[in-house]
């Protein structure tokens, strides 16, 4: 789950939702980042936040 995190963000998008289906199972909701906010994740980096 942390590579398909870190694709979204190299994408620009941001995870909202992680909902787990069962033991083997989850599911994200990426969307959109909302401007003038800062997200820090371990996962991955917004293209714009990049150093």
């Amino acid at each position: 789950m942390k590579r398909v995190i870190a694709i979204g963000y190299d994408q620009g998008l941001v995870e909202s939702i992680c909902l787990r289906v069962d033991d083997t199972r989850t599911g994200l909701k990426f969307t959109h980042p909302k401007p003038d906010k800062v997200y820090r994740n371990s996962y991955g980096t917004l293209p714009w936040q990049r150093e």
